[in-house]
């Protein structure tokens, strides 16, 4: 881990966030003044932060993210242009485009739903990991008290 640096972030900013950019820890201004008294607070979202990096999340999640993507390349192969695939949707023609959106539409109706569930459970997995590295620091109730009061400024949905 390189650098530390203070994200100029904007005030009106809804969330008040801290993220993970390649060797650098991004903490956004409205974070820092929402937990301005809490130092120790603070620096547990720091912790939480480098668990991410030690734990090399940012490319796990890539990887995960390039296999959906690829998933979804090779499912789309197999109904681009088809005349079948097209005719049980009443078109008589061949059509690249017509095929991409029904495909796409069908696709973010069944497949992508389990696939979605997965990928968001994936995320909190790894929000997890990240947070018990924080406590394994010794930042257990900091951090405990870091995600109440984010969850309480930005009302975020906790799951």
């Amino acid at each position: 881990m390189e650098k530390l640096w203070l994200e100029q972030s904007y005030d009106y900013d809804m969330h008040g966030n801290a993220a993970l950019a390649s060797d650098t820890i991004l903490l956004g201004k409205p974070m820092l003044k929402q937990h301005a008294d809490h130092v120790d607070e603070i620096v547990a979202i720091i912790a939480h932060e480098l668990g991410h990096w030690k734990e090399w999340h940012a490319l796990w999640k890539c990887v995960v993210d390039t296999a959906y993507m690829v998933l979804f390349g090779c499912v789309l192969m197999l109904f681009q242009n088809q005349a079948s695939f097209l005719l049980a949707f009443g078109f008589h023609q061949p059509s690249y485009f017509v095929s991409l959106g029904l495909f796409i539409w069908l696709y973010s109706m069944t497949v992508d739903v389990p696939l979605r569930i997965g990928l968001n459970y994936f995320s909190r997995y790894l929000e997890m990991r990240a947070d018990s590295f924080s406590v394994r620091l010794g930042f257990g109730v900091s951090q405990k008290n870091a995600l109440v009061r984010s969850a309480a400024k930005n009302l975020d949905n906790l799951f």
